[in-house]
């Protein structure tokens, strides 16, 4: 198909004259067009806007150093089935200045007069917001893209779930749990315990809660007591707690120290001093001082075996993770590979998840990966798994050797059509014996004249 020409000057003027948020993104999705009405409503100035790449997905932008070219917009990119032709209705959003989400319905019109890989889209939105109990409905248990990714905008504007970790993102009560305590502990300079298997990320979580904490230290002082020997642990906890700079204290693996260990970083903890993080094993125990001591604030990570409920969502995650980094933008998953992929165990955690995801994007052709774009390791594990199962049960040798002993004398019967003697020599034996085989197997209804050869 021939390279469509550039929009034309009077829909650029319709554009600019709309009292509505109004923009046009192009086919490789640069918004070369925006009104002042979607400029007030981003809070952004018109260059701040126009140039911009839009991506599909829900990543925080980046913070910190400026990089070399501004993140794209992505809570203004039109659905993908939309930049490929097809005009529909959804919606595009933003945060306003106290961090809230803000939506509104957006019309996206395909100017293609058919189908195409890429095409330029316009995007005509509502004068008005989205009442805040709509704009924050999605539907977390549907296997629909869309649904998924709108739950996921609709986390990220909660303050604790701006970082991609997996103990944050989904539904169930667990990982609501884990969202509560993550904004009480970078609200407060309370200790945190988060215990977790190594998979689960424990310690990625402790350091987001010194990264997002308001009062953060000057710098982090992190003991992997599982690594080092007790001693040097010891001697650099001891160092930390002591500094003039009162750092803040992650120790990985504080459950690693031995009884003596424990005693004596119970001791160097004081109520003034360091803030302490730390990490444990699910189950491990701690000496009861420095428990108290450690976990002011206890955030329990399950493995991702145990969050059937937020895979869904953690599997879009990943999905839109690798669109943050990609030109190649996916909408999700379709219903056949997000079974397979919800359905598997995950024994190495988010990031065996995102291994996965990251292969299947790859290979991907349509816009969403299909059960055929995973892994083969996955899918023949998912065909496994719905084979029926073997029941192994157990063997009793006299039961079997005794049911194959009936079986060749019924054999031996029936070719010598009840003659006994025949019977016992095709089985090798003399007939008084074939009879205390009949008596055994109850086979035998016993006279006078037989009883004499038992």
């Amino acid at each position: 198909m021939a390279k469509k020409p550039p929009p034309a000057a009077p829909l650029l003027e319709a554009v600019e004259a709309a009292s509505a948020p109004c923009y046009l993104v192009s086919a490789d999705r640069t918004i070369v067009q925006a009104n002042a009405a979607l400029c007030r409503w981003v809070e952004l100035t018109a260059t701040e806007v126009l140039g911009r790449r839009v991506a599909y997905h829900s990543e925080p932008e980046p913070t910190g150093a400026a990089s070399a070219a501004p993140a794209p917009l992505a809570s203004l990119c039109p659905p993908l089935a939309a930049l490929a032709g097809e005009r529909m209705t959804g919606a595009i959003s933003t945060q306003d200045r106290a961090g809230r989400l803000v939506r509104r319905r957006a019309d996206f019109m395909p100017l293609a007069s058919e189908a195409a890989p890429a095409c330029p889209v316009l995007v005509v939105a509502d004068a008005v917001d989205l009442d805040p109990g709509e704009a924050t409905r999605s539907n977390a248990d549907s296997d629909d893209p869309s649904e998924l990714h709108a739950a996921l905008l609709r986390l990220r504007t909660e303050d604790s779930a701006r970082a991609l970790h997996p103990g944050l993102i989904g539904t169930s009560p667990a990982a609501a749990l884990v969202r509560s305590r993550i904004e009480a502990a970078i609200a407060s300079q309370a200790s945190v315990l988060v215990r977790g298997e190594p998979q689960t990320q424990p310690a990625e979580l402790a350091r987001l809660v010194f990264q997002r904490s308001a009062a953060v230290a000057a710098r982090l002082v992190v003991v992997d007591a599982d690594l080092l020997p007790a001693e040097a642990a010891i001697n650099r906890i001891g160092k930390a707690l002591a500094s003039e700079d009162q750092p803040s204290l992650l120790i990985e693996r504080i459950d690693a120290l031995d009884a003596s260990g424990q005693n004596l970083v119970a001791d160097l903890v004081v109520g003034d001093g360091p803030r302490l993080l730390a990490t444990a094993l699910p189950t491990a125990e701690l000496d009861a001082t420095l428990g108290a001591k450690a976990a002011a604030i206890e955030i329990n990570l399950l493995p991702l075996a145990d969050r059937h409920d937020d895979l869904p969502l953690l599997v879009q995650a990943a999905v839109e993770s690798v669109n943050a980094v990609s030109e190649k933008q996916l909408a999700g998953c379709s219903p056949e590979a997000l079974d397979m992929l919800t359905l598997h165990a995950w024994p190495g955690g988010f990031s065996e998840l995102q291994d996965a995801v990251a292969q299947a994007h790859e290979r991907a052709e349509g816009r969403t990966i299909a059960a055929a774009d995973l892994p083969i390791a996955l899918r023949q594990a998912a065909l496994a798994a719905e084979l029926p199962s073997r029941r192994h049960e157990a063997i009793i040798l006299d039961e079997f050797l005794g049911t194959i002993e009936r079986e060749l004398v019924e054999r031996a019967l029936e070719r010598s059509q009840g003659n006994k003697a025949e019977a016992a020599r095709l089985l090798g034996m003399t007939r008084p014996r074939l009879y205390r085989r009949l008596a055994r197997l109850g086979m035998l209804d016993t006279n006078p004249a037989e009883a004499e050869d038992l």
